[in-house]
Order: C-alpha cells, then sequence, then structure tokens
C-alpha cells in the first residue's frame, strides 16, 4: 500500500459574512469565525489518500483587534489540528512500512476525537464554551 497524505501544512483564511459562519462552520461558532480541517481520506487500488484543505472562516465584519484576537484564537485551533494531521502521518507510515492494516475507519475516529478534546482544553483554558468529545469504542490503532 502507498500513502498519499496532502494538505495539512498550509491553512487558508477566508471572510465570509456573519450569516455565511453557520453554514461554513458547521454550526460550531459564535459570531467571530472558525476552524475547519475538510479532510477526507479514500483508499483505492493500493493507495490511500489523505487530503486535508484547512480553512479559517473569519467574519467579514471584524475590524482590528476584533479581527486579530479571531485569527489568533482560529489559528491556535489549526496549529493543533496541524501536530495531530503529522502524528497521523507518521502513524500511518509507520503501519504502511509494517505491512499492518491501517484501519482508517477507527483511527479517523480517533483522530476526530484528539481534534475535539484539543479543542475543548483550549477553550476551556480562556473560559469560552467547551463542546462535548465522545471517545470512539475500540483500541485506537497503533
Amino acid at each position: 500500500m502507498r500513502l498519499v497524505f496532502q494538505g495539512h501544512t498550509n491553512s487558508r483564511t477566508v471572510p465570509v459574512a456573519v450569516s455565511d459562519l453557520g453554514r461554513r462552520c458547521r454550526g460550531r461558532h459564535g459570531d467571530t469565525g472558525c476552524f475547519v480541517h475538510l479532510g477526507t481520506w479514500t483508499e483505492n487500488s493500493g493507495v490511500l489518500s489523505v487530503r486535508f484543505q484547512p480553512t479559517i472562516y473569519l467574519n467579514n465584519a471584524l475590524a482590528g483587534s476584533a479581527r486579530a484576537d479571531a485569527l489568533q484564537h482560529e489559528q491556535r485551533h489549526y496549529t493543533d489540528f496541524r501536530r495531530r494531521a503529522t502524528q497521523m502521518q507518521r502513524d500511518l507510515t509507520a503501519a504502511i512500512r509494517a505491512r499492518r492494516d491501517p484501519q482508517m475507519d477507527a483511527r479517523w475516529r480517533w483522530f476526530l476525537y484528539y481534534l475535539c478534546m484539543d479543542s475543548a482544553a483550549f477553550h476551556r483554558s480562556i473560559g469560552a464554551p467547551v463542546e462535548i468529545c465522545s471517545q470512539p469504542s475500540g483500541a485506537r490503532p497503533s
């Protein structure tokens, strides 16, 4: 099996109308913005492809320090995402080199869980609302 892992090392910032944040952010936002990784994976003909399009959506009405604060907040989420994605890439590479099943269904669920936990820890540290994260059933793939 061959691994193609792309997109996790660069994010983009997209200004959007506050009325569009709900759709873009999948309901996870206030009125300032959000970070979404827009990740997908497929496995076809011996190729495991993991692709991300990390995007920070910011309320286009924000200016000055409010915009800077919102951007800094979302960049923290991107930093956590990049760390988790890089670790997943390392783990997948090791599994494939060892000719083990990459267990992508389980690995993806654990990846999303850890992102949720990182977000909750960050929000807790700044006194922001904290999301509830549900740990996946079964062991985490090695």
